[in-house]
């Protein structure tokens, strides 16, 4: 680069866009299964001229698998939700929204949901509104396709970060 008379910012811009490439494929290149989410979210900060370089460098099949993955389905995937559709659904605005939103777009871009029921179902679930069964958290991991064990972990750990609150005021028969 320095050859090229190329300005220090741009330089150093180049680099460490080079670092992040070769770190997302050495990852490619250790993991066999990568989450659709996890493929999303690495490549999503890079530009599509970084993408498509890293495609052309990538000596393993799987990552060449995730890039193209990447590059033909994931960067279109949206969530129909918004911020407003949030609050129509009764939660306070805030920043836990766009944690909401980042959980829901993982979530669509693994397959667990598809449509905008799909959606306001997972953040209603996501809220505490647990049907009343022996085992509940059962049904609700069937209903967004996760084992039990799984959603189970996925709600405690949206707990511990605020992005789902229990409900202290409910009582028997609905009434509050």
């Amino acid at each position: 680069l320095a050859r090229l008379a190329v300005p220090p910012r741009i330089s150093k811009r180049i680099m460490v866009s080079r670092q992040h490439c070769r770190d997302v494929l050495f990852e490619f290149y250790r993991n066999d299964h990568i989450p659709a989410s996890r493929v999303y979210d690495l490549l999503r900060p890079l530009d599509i001229e970084q993408i498509l370089l890293m495609m052309a460098k990538a000596r393993k099949e799987p990552a060449k698998k995730y890039i193209s993955l990447y590059l033909t389905r994931l960067r279109e995937v949206r969530v129909t939700l918004t911020g407003d559709s949030l609050k129509k659904l009764g939660l306070p605005p805030g920043p836990r929204y766009k944690k909401i939103l980042t959980e829901l777009l993982d979530a669509k871009l693994d397959g667990k949901i598809s449509t905008e029921e799909d959606e306001i179902e997972f953040v209603k679930l996501l809220q505490g509104e647990l049907p009343l069964q022996t085992r509940p958290f059962d049904a609700l991991a069937r209903r967004v396709g996760l084992p039990e064990d799984r959603f189970f972990e996925a709600v405690l750990r949206f707990r511990e970060r605020g992005q789902i609150r229990r409900r202290e005021d409910r009582r028997i028969g609905g009434e509050r």
